[in-house]
């Protein structure tokens, strides 16, 4: 699913904020929209974005980074790629989205989602077959726009972890990695 679907009309992102007042909307939500907002308020959303039903099932290991720092400095700041093993576990060739979400656990210096889709791929898996599936994080993945400098920054030394999962509710699996300049 393209969105997130709330259990009750009260835990939409935008309840806080309706109906606004003197014919303004207020988009008081600010960075924490869709399910960054399910994370920040701990709220379970009755269908979680990226959900989806299958005639088969799927199983994610040994998620894998081709440099556990990311050079985000420099005249050529350098990508990693993040790789996770998909297996079809059912009796069905079915289509798998693996998504990748990015969270920082270093504490930023700024507010931050708790984690933020930074890639996916859609793969075609058969019954029992196992398919690397692959995402190249880069500088946009791990950044965040600063007012005050107005540009766009990594926190020095900053560590993230990137989340090979289903869905946006879906604890997956993760490895780590670090920023450096």
């Amino acid at each position: 699913m393209p969105i997130s679907f709330p259990r009750r009309l009260e835990d939409n992102p935008s309840h806080l904020n309706y109906p606004g007042g003197n014919d303004r909307v207020v988009y008081g939500e600010g960075l924490f929209v869709g399910y960054k907002y399910y994370d920040q308020m701990k709220t379970e959303p009755l269908f979680p974005f990226g959900f989806g039903l299958s005639y088969t099932t799927f199983a994610y290991s040994n998620v894998r980074l081709s440099s556990d720092v990311l050079a985000v400095g420099g005249a050529e700041p350098r990508a990693t790629t993040v790789t996770v093993d998909t297996t079809n576990t059912g009796s069905t060739a079915g289509k798998e989205v693996v998504q990748f979400y990015v969270s920082q656990t270093s504490t930023p210096r700024l507010i931050r989602p708790k984690r933020e889709l930074r890639a996916w791929a859609k793969v075609l898996v058969e019954p029992g077959q196992t398919r690397a599936v692959s995402a190249t994080l880069d500088f946009e993945s791990v950044c965040y726009w600063d007012d005050r400098l107005h540009r766009w920054v990594v926190d020095p030394g900053a560590r993230f972890e990137v989340i090979a999962a289903a869905h946006a509710r879906d604890p997956g699996i993760s490895a780590s990695f670090c920023a450096a300049a």
